[in-house]
């Protein structure tokens, strides 16, 4: 009878009220009923699979399910957290990090900086062949050269595989469009930090030099790799050159901005002090670093105005370039020129060319020694006398008196208290500026003095002259006399 039928609690199927377990999944039931007792019969569970309408029609039983609960698909926040756990964490927090106004003018600042390389680069690979700066062969193509011109922006050196010879696409005046893009983006995001503290306006800033040095990493590999498959060149990009002057470049320009752009948008916020070691450290070292630009420049002049006078007086050779061309190229390498006239002028070593353009080559050639080294007076006879002898004369003196100067301001901005110590600060001149101008020599294109020699002459040269700017800098202090007995005054 149907009265004396119930259903399985597992899997709906229709079985005798009496019996212990069913007989189509196994499952045993809840405490038999004795036949003819009165039963409830218990509502069937919900089929698992939708029944068609013929079997709602006929009465017949659901079918059967596997008994096992359908899988549940697990979200992938947990999966990340169960392979990685505190990965979602730190996301979050990274996500929300990125979204404070410093880490905003981080990446401001870094991708300035990277827009700016490499649109210079494409603008420079469209100039005319006869002064096209940077190309390392004219068959390359126009991307190719563009990136490639982007990469040397930083002053990075492309180095020849199996050979220590390297060299630089860009002169050093290519150096100062990352800067000035960093320098010109930080000031533009300064008032956004306005409400950090000084220094911490300028790390943040700063830090998008990091920004910068990894989308130069990744131009100097494409570079590479364009140089390599259309040049058939061993020549590579210096990675560790790429990233040391792309931190540094644009490191600076930024600080610089954040610097003078939050003083110029808050003028009321506290100063920055520093230590009283490390305040007395930079204003040692800031006369001997701006005596040694003050060099750089007049240097500058003096190699730039020797160039363009050989060139228009038709005393150097200028190829197949036009005078306007030879111009412009001048012009270009002028800084690059100054920096090797400024330690040619200290007496150091040069090999084969010096950083002047010689009109006579030849003559220069026959004063060398055997290794094809020589000094300054090595160019008598490549220049007309009535123009290297003022230009001998005027570069020696305006070194031996700037590095004078030099250590004059030093040792009064000291107020060194002893002759000795005025003496101390000044010759620090010959310290700093034989560093500066090794690292600007290996930074610069024209490596033809050597570096050995720059150091140890500039250093021996300006030592001598910023100590006799010390001596000359010291004023004994005045003695106040006391009136004796019976003096009067």
């Amino acid at each position: 009878m149907m009265s004396d039928m119930v259903y399985c609690g597992e899997c709906g199927a229709q079985i005798a009220a009496t019996a212990k377990f069913c007989g189509e999944c196994g499952t045993e039931q809840a405490a038999s009923v004795q036949p003819g007792a009165p039963t409830t019969q218990p509502t069937p569970p919900a089929p698992a699979v939708a029944t068609s309408d013929a079997s709602r029609q006929t009465g017949a039983p659901p079918p059967a399910s596997s008994g096992a609960p359908p899988p549940q698909a697990i979200p992938a926040a947990e999966r990340v957290e169960q392979v990685a756990p505190g990965a979602a964490e730190l996301a979050a927090e990274l996500g929300a990090r990125l979204q404070t106004p410093g880490a905003r003018a981080a990446l401001i600042v870094g991708g300035a900086a990277l827009i700016a390389v490499v649109a210079a680069g494409f603008l420079l690979a469209l100039l005319p062949e006869s002064i096209r700066i940077g190309a390392v062969n004219p068959d390359t193509g126009y991307v190719s050269e563009a990136l490639r011109l982007a990469t040397g922006t930083t002053l990075g050196s492309l180095a020849v595989e199996d050979s220590d010879f390297s060299f630089q696409l860009l002169p050093l005046i290519g150096g100062l469009i990352p800067a000035g893009a960093a320098f010109v983006a930080a000031r533009f995001v300064a008032p956004s930090l306005s409400g950090m503290r000084e220094r911490d306006a300028v790390l943040w800033s700063a830090s998008g030099a990091m920004l910068f040095a990894l989308g130069a990493s990744v131009l100097a590999l494409v570079s590479t790799s364009n140089i390599e498959s259309e040049l058939g060149t061993a020549a590579r990009f210096n990675g560790l050159s790429v990233v040391f002057g792309a931190l540094v470049l644009s490191g600076t320009g930024a600080a610089l901005g954040a610097l003078l752009g939050g003083r110029s948008a808050v003028p009321d916020r506290k100063r920055e002090t520093l230590p009283p070691r490390v305040a007395t450290g930079v204003r040692m070292l800031s006369g001997p670093l701006r005596g040694l630009a003050v060099l750089i420049v007049v240097m500058t002049v003096i190699a730039a105005t020797s160039d363009i006078v050989a060139a228009i007086d038709g005393q150097r050779s200028m190829g197949d370039n036009s005078l306007v061309a030879t111009l412009v190229d001048t012009v270009v390498y002028s800084l690059d020129s100054g920096v090797n006239h400024a330690p040619l002028a200290a007496f150091s070593e040069f090999q084969s060319e010096p950083a002047l353009s010689l009109p006579k080559g030849e003559d220069v050639a026959s004063a060398l020694d055997d290794k094809g080294h020589g000094r300054i007076f090595a160019l008598t006879d490549g220049f007309p006398p009535l123009w290297f002898i003022p230009l001998l004369v005027v570069s020696i003196a305006a070194f031996l008196l700037v590095a004078l100067y030099s250590g004059f301001a030093s040792a009064r901005r000291m107020a060194a208290p002893t002759q000795m110590i005025a003496v101390g600060y000044g010759a620090v001149t010959g310290i700093v500026w034989a560093l500066g101008l090794v690292i600007l020599r290996a930074a610069s294109i024209a490596e033809n003095m050597i570096g050995s020699s720059v150091f140890a002459s500039v250093l021996l040269v300006a030592t001598a002259a910023g100590a006799l700017g010390g001596v000359l800098a010291f004023r004994p202090p005045a003695v106040s006399r006391v009136p004796g007995p019976g003096i009067t005054t």
